[in-house]
């Protein structure tokens, strides 16, 4: 099924390429009369979206957000290789999350604009860890691509040797290592939100390390540097909540 809807949880799920056209009922109220678009709206009214070409008011709910939000937060967790992509538009009276799904399709979902710092916090998996690390160090963006290459191929003493190479010395290579080894998974999120006079940009990343602990990414501004900080939970949770214009 390209488009369902789930009530109860104020959740529907479609496939992307429908949501142009999902936006452009609603800011427009039309939409064009070519066959690929009547076959479109067909399937819409299969999954409920639709009724008679009109947006299903949960969906039409859904989507007035999306068309004209205040607030926008693109949130990426990577896993094993494999990226867990979502988007969350807001305003001050609710928000919608949008998630990748199985089967290729997206979810979208009603959220309370008060909720938000929940909702970011279980994306990213954000949770207490202890402290297991306390590490600062800053190095190249390719010296750590170098260095987790020869880890992924078992080559430990080479990532080792490459971050001492690059200056980090024996100590700071070993504890950079050690996170590396430990890593779970890396989260990042981007936010975007209107300001008196424009709009203002946020970004934060980190690792999450398991036994090691959480770690905070710092990309250099001028050059393709990054800084590894270990950091408490409460460090962390303010990072994410600076995602947010009222935190």
């Amino acid at each position: 099924m390209t488009a369902t809807m789930n009530t109860g949880a104020e959740t529907i799920r479609l496939d992307c390429k429908y949501m142009p056209l999902l936006l452009q009922l609603k800011t427009t109220g039309a939409v064009g009369v070519d066959d690929t678009t009547t076959r479109a709206l067909a399937r819409l009214e299969a999954g409920e979206l639709l009724r008679d070409g009109q947006l299903h008011p949960m969906a039409d709910a859904i989507l007035a957000i999306v068309a004209e939000p205040a607030l926008v937060i693109s949130v990426e967790r990577m896993r094993l290789g494999a990226i867990a992509a979502s988007t969350i538009w807001a305003t001050p009276d609710g928000a919608t999350i949008g998630t990748r799904v199985e089967g290729g399709l997206y979810e979208l979902k009603l959220a309370a604009t008060a909720l938000l710092p929940f909702h970011l916090f279980q994306l990213i998996h954000l949770r207490p860890l202890p402290a297991g690390s306390s590490v600062d160090v800053t190095l190249g963006a390719e010296t750590m691509l170098s260095a987790e290459s020869m880890l992924a191929r078992s080559d430990r003493g080479g990532a080792v040797t490459v971050l001492v190479d690059a200056g980090l010395g024996d100590d700071g290579a070993e504890s950079a290592v050690q996170l590396l080894e430990s890593r779970v998974a890396s989260w990042r999120i981007h936010s975007l939100w209107s300001a008196e006079g424009g709009s203002q940009s946020y970004e934060a990343h980190g690792m999450d390390c398991g036994v090691r602990g959480h770690v905070l990414v710092t990309v250099g501004a001028e050059q393709p540097t990054l800084r590894l900080r270990s950091a408490s939970f409460a460090e962390v949770t303010t990072a994410v909540r600076g995602g947010l214009p009222s935190s």
